[in-house]
């Protein structure tokens, strides 16, 4: 695809695809943020200053600014593709997603159930996308549902799955996907999976910490801590570190050693500790 836009640099639809294809390789494939995701942004807004009608090329560029956390960005260009196609299921799907990072659950299902109705036949990723809605609304024996069709089932989808599963009560059998999930990808996280993805509040990425850590899954605390950390662009907010904190202690349903309890009483101490006004983060 880079030999293709070096060879036409004025070739729309490339230029969406590389951007595409370069975004999705720091956030599904853990390649280097550095420079993939500065070379998405641009090839993505490249497409649409070549072509500012194409559905595709507006659809393309409001994914790379929704991962960007320019939410009202991303809003536009989604708008704008479904304005310009309104046939434009795949831009109609990433609208919920978009949604579910903005903590509207029921937005996000509704914009899932109408890419359906727009595309019956679709990828799996739609599916993915409709079980991450249900298990922020609560629906979290639906989202079982959505994400173990057979569609998306054994995809990098699976990582909701087993966060769908621990929420619905059913820990054995999320400990069973996670254990199978890694073995295929050993150094995954979940505070580096919930750090990099556009959640506007901590509290809405909460539903999901909770999963993740019931089934037992690992985390990185430093990317748990710059989750925490993060600020929330509404004015007159607050960052509240310890929505990422168990309510109760865990060790009744997860196995820690003496030493791995300690660390996270003083874990939790510490994050409890670093809720701060909005207008105080650095």
């Amino acid at each position: 695809m880079e030999r293709a836009v070096q060879i036409d640099p004025n070739y729309c639809e490339e230029h969406s695809n590389l951007a595409i294809s370069l975004l999705f390789g720091w956030i599904i494939w853990r390649e280097p943020q550095i420079p993939g995701r500065a070379k998405a942004l641009m090839h993505a807004q490249r497409a649409v200053e070549i072509d500012p009608g194409d559905s595709h090329a507006r659809r393309i560029l409001g994914c790379v600014q929704l991962y960007e956390r320019n939410w009202d960005e991303a809003k536009f260009q989604f708008d704008t593709a479904v304005r310009q196609n309104p046939n434009n299921a795949d831009a109609v799907a990433w609208m919920g997603e978009l949604q579910i990072y903005l903590g509207k659950p029921q937005a996000a299902l509704i914009a899932c159930a109408e890419a359906l109705r727009l595309n019956p036949r679709p990828p799996g990723w739609y599916f993915w996308i409709m079980g991450m809605a249900q298990i922020s609304s609560g629906h979290y024996e639906e989202a079982v549902a959505s994400l173990s069709r057979e569609e998306t089932y054994g995809t990098g989808s699976r990582e909701h799955l087993i966060a769908a599963l621990a929420l619905a009560g059913r820990v054995s059998e999320a400990q069973e996907e996670a254990r199978l999930f890694l073995a295929g990808n050993p150094n995954w996280r979940f505070g580096d999976l919930a750090a990099n993805s556009p959640f506007r509040s901590m509290s809405i990425a909460q539903p999901f910490v909770d999963g993740w850590r019931l089934a037992g899954l690992p985390m990185n605390c430093l990317a748990i801590a710059k989750l925490s950390c993060r600020r929330d662009r509404r004015p007159n907010s607050a960052v509240s570190a310890a929505l990422l904190v168990p309510r109760e202690p865990l060790y009744g349903r997860v196995g820690f050693s003496q030493p791995g309890k300690r660390l996270l009483d003083f874990l939790r101490r510490a994050v409890r500790a670093l809720d701060v006004p909005h207008d105080l983060l650095p």
